[in-house]
């Protein structure tokens, strides 16, 4: 017949003492670590430091639904200019001209899963714009959408500015840019660019940089505007 030998460690046997002492730092060792957690998250600055390494914007709503306090330090203005700084905004996809008949097609690029719940909800169609055929640009998560044609007066097209992460928000149409003295001084308009001041918030401003020139001049008009998008 086999025989079975069975090895005990001294380390599994234990008196009822040592049994007793185990379970009781077995008991101290989960209000340790709940006692250094809290004494970190306590800690305004530690605190502050941890929401700022948060990966997307998405994480750190969440984090702010967690008590006020995190709402607090979430919301502050420093800290959101500092997540700003460190979390660079990520590249959604492109939009691709086939034809001139045709609107711009956005393709979306591969996303994690917490981007790409947001594209999903977004709406980049462009379809809805007509045929005509525009220029497309695209600042701080906004849509800059203006026609390539001039206006018989020479003031320039308006502009239509849209934000696709929030499809709720109605189209905002910027005004032409005045007419100066300069449009009918021999001056050929030569090109603009329309620059965003905010990260599709609800108060923008922009300003419009047009270039023209004559000979070996070159005028550069600037004009601004505040906006609000409701």
């Amino acid at each position: 017949a086999r025989k079975h030998t069975l090895k005990l460690c001294s380390s599994q046997i234990l008196n009822p003492q040592t049994r007793s002492r185990t379970e009781m730092e077995g008991k101290r060792a989960p209000a340790a670590a709940a006692a250094a957690i809290s004494a970190v998250l306590d800690d305004d600055d530690l605190l502050g430091e941890i929401l700022l390494r948060l990966a997307f914007p998405t994480s750190l709503v969440r984090a702010a639904l967690v008590c006020k306090r995190w709402l607090l330090h979430a919301a502050a203005p420093a800290f959101l200019r500092r997540f700003r700084g460190l979390h660079q905004p990520s590249l959604l996809g492109f939009y691709v001209v086939s034809t001139a008949i045709h609107p711009p097609r956005f393709v979306a690029l591969p996303q994690p899963p917490e981007l790409a719940d947001v594209v999903r909800r977004g709406s980049f169609d462009l379809d809805s714009l007509g045929p005509d055929r525009f220029d497309l640009d695209c600042w701080n998560g906004l849509l800059l959408l203006s026609t390539f044609e001039m206006y018989p007066d020479r003031t320039m097209n308006p502009t239509r500015v849209r934000c696709p992460l929030y499809p709720a928000r109605d189209t905002a149409i910027l005004p032409t840019v005045p007419i100066t003295s300069i449009h009918h001084d021999g001056f050929t308009y030569h090109d603009r660019e329309i620059l965003v001041s905010g990260s599709g918030g609800q108060c923008l401003s922009y300003f419009c940089l047009a270039i023209m020139d004559k000979e070996q001049q070159t005028v550069v008009d600037v004009y601004a505007l505040q906006q609000v998008i409701s």
